[in-house]
């Protein structure tokens, strides 16, 4: 049902993980598969090119076509090599994933000014470099009809806060405006842009501390549970979605709704301050406290 033959697609942190997954499905869909991977400790430190050349042989193992680049997606001229490159063995850049991604956990209190900038520059700068570059590469084409794709990867951290990664927290609901920005300005050159919060097992996941309590090693929450959702939005027949969000894992897919107006205030003419408060607390003060905390929301999430 999902057929990718003749695409292209670019897989940022490809070489491990949820990236590794959403790689090897695509190719088995009959994508090209160009596998975007710093091969780097989980800090953001290092570099090995072992991850991502082991996911592209495997895919080519399966008769596949991939091939593997060594990117830096926080660096614009690495990113930009990376595109001339996919564009030199396949020919066309259909599909971009972004996947890449680091931490560098801390309390808000105990947070460095260098652990703040390391999570930025991966996930969210990182994700500008490749969407930017995608972007202009696409508008250059002036397609229309492209069907083009990014999907941008982003997390609960960010949608419900998340104790001690307030960088992380803040990066991933950056790539959420980045993403609705991307939606609205790219849609006249064929291009749709989603983005997908993953729950699985993996490095990043249980590097968190008390994350075993929350999630398991049992086989729903393998990160191949993640990438049909992935593999979906980067076919064609997607192109009735874009802006959107979509929670996938535990084999377990759904879809957000965008912020939406729990209750409103309004006046004809200037607010007095006293009938200002007390329209708030009459109001506005029982909707949000009868609205679900952050906090609430990700555990009935968790739940379901």
């Amino acid at each position: 049902m999902i057929n990718l033959q003749g695409r292209t697609a670019i897989v940022t942190g490809g070489g491990r993980g949820i990236g590794a997954s959403v790689a090897r499905l695509l190719g088995r869909c009959g994508a090209n598969v160009m596998i975007a991977d710093l091969g780097a400790e989980l800090n953001g430190t290092g570099q090995d090119a072992g991850p991502a050349a082991s996911v592209a042989q495997r895919i080519r193992d399966e008769r596949g076509a991939a091939a593997h680049n060594v990117c830096d997606v926080g660096n614009l001229t690495s990113v930009q090599g990376l595109f001339a490159e996919t564009l030199e063995a396949f020919g066309t850049v259909d599909v971009v994933v972004n996947v890449a991604g680091n931490l560098r956990d801390r309390t808000l209190w105990n947070m460095t000014e260098d652990e703040w900038d390391s999570v930025i520059r991966v996930h969210l700068k990182g994700t500008f470099n490749t969407v930017s570059t995608a972007a202009r590469h696409w508008k250059a084409i002036g397609n229309p009809d492209g069907n083009y794709r990014l999907i941008n990867f982003i997390s609960a951290a960010g949608i419900y806060g998340s104790f001690g990664q307030p960088n992380y927290a803040a990066a991933k609901m950056g790539i959420v405006g980045l993403t609705y920005s991307a939606a609205q300005s790219l849609a006249r050159y064929g291009v749709t842009a989603n983005m997908v919060a993953p729950v699985a097992t993996t490095r990043m996941v249980t590097s968190i501390p008390g994350s075993r309590n929350i999630l398991s090693d049992n086989e729903a929450m393998n990160p191949d549970s993640v990438a049909p959702i992935v593999a979906y939005l980067a076919s064609e027949r997607s192109a009735w979605s874009t802006g959107r969000i979509y929670d996938a894992g535990r084999r377990v897919f759904k879809v957000y709704g965008h912020l939406d107006t729990i209750a409103h205030i309004a006046s004809e003419e200037a607010w007095d301050l006293d009938e200002f408060v007390t329209a708030v607390e009459t109001t506005l003060l029982p909707a949000v406290a009868n609205d679900p905390s952050p906090r609430e929301r990700l555990r009935a999430e968790l739940a379901n």
